[in-house]
């Protein structure tokens, strides 16, 4: 690839990690057409109205598990599809296999049929999930327990069969990702952090808050995928962590969300320390931070957004959506 012109492919693209890809690689001189996968008519038409199209985006409907791929003309595929609620997914489990597995191993197939020359497999840091470490590498073995997790490991295993095939590929495990981007992923808690702030409520927390948090804001995401795409002679056919490359635990977090706040113009957020379990904890969960030196290493890739700029543009954002509604 490199300098060359390029056609990508993106799945999930009216997601959050998703949409913000299609957004970051219209941007590129060197990206000539975005191919974006949607289900739901009216987020495409979202995502076209909020991405500079600039002539370069094709919106392709279809559904993951039954789509008729055609990948005849396409150099990168950028996989972000998936179902990420994990209650959904225990509640729903043979839907997430036939999405998160089948799906994957559907577009696999295609990726090998038509000889696609690169493929990019977001999986999770849901994948370490039964680690007692409390910072995993890559050369860590997987053992998850949460279902969402098994279904993405699941996924890595069947994307590292290109191997026997003329396509290279990538597994990257990013760690929670977090902020403004395209189209938002409204159940995450740091959203629910930056509208509580801006109720001027209390900010929950689970425990004594010392449960350490690995954050990576998604432009950071986004600009390590685009780096990989652009570095095609090597760093192949390996599995990476992305993640935000600093450990704090939910009592910082919490404190910068109350300093940003006030940045912002919003009166001081309190803390409220909450009795009833938070869902990892009522599952035996820590959640993993992630070691990322050898993303560093390879690529020569630093996360760029700092926590205290990521967190003040998710409160200013939510202040602003609220002041154009009144």
């Amino acid at each position: 690839m490199g300098s060359t012109s390029m056609k990508a492919f993106v799945t999930g693209s009216t997601g959050y990690l998703g949409s913000a890809m299609v957004s970051r690689l219209i941007k590129e001189d060197n990206i000539v057409k975005v191919f974006a996968l949607y289900r739901d008519i009216e987020k495409a038409d979202e995502l076209r109205k909020r991405v500079n199209d600039s002539g370069k985006l094709e919106l392709v409907k279809g559904d993951l598990r039954y789509h008729d791929y055609d990948l005849s003309d396409i150099d990168l595929v950028i996989h972000t599809a998936a179902v990420h609620d994990v209650n959904w997914v225990d509640s729903n489990i043979a839907k997430a296999i036939d999405i998160n597995v089948g799906g994957t191993q559907r577009l696999v197939d295609a990726a090998s049929k038509f000889k696609t020359p690169y493929f990019i497999f977001i999986s999770s840091h849901s994948v370490y999930m039964k680690q007692d470490d409390s910072i995993v590498s890559e050369d860590v073995i997987p053992t998850p327990n949460i279902t969402k997790g098994m279904t993405k490991y699941a996924g890595e295993v069947l994307v590292k069969n290109l191997v026997h095939s003329s396509t290279k590929y990538l597994i990257l495990r990013p760690s929670n990702i977090y902020g403004v981007g395209v189209l938002p992923r409204w159940a995450d808690y740091t959203i629910k952090f930056a509208k509580l702030a801006c109720n001027g409520d209390a900010l929950p927390i689970y425990g004594d808050g010392n449960q350490k948090v690995d954050l990576i804001h998604v432009r950071d995401v986004c600009e390590c995928i685009y780096r990989f795409a652009l570095n095609s002679k090597k760093n192949w056919n390996e599995t990476y962590n992305i993640g935000g490359g600093k450990v704090f635990n939910v009592n910082d977090l919490l404190d910068i969300y109350i300093k940003m706040a006030v940045e912002v113009g919003l009166k001081t957020p309190s803390k409220s320390y909450v009795e009833t379990k938070s869902y990892t904890q009522s599952k035996g969960i820590r959640l993993p931070c992630l070691n990322i030196a050898k993303l560093r290493a390879n690529l020569k890739w630093n996360p760029s957004v700092s926590i205290e700029k990521g967190v003040k543009e998710l409160i200013a954002a939510e202040f602003l959506r609220r002041s154009k509604e009144k």
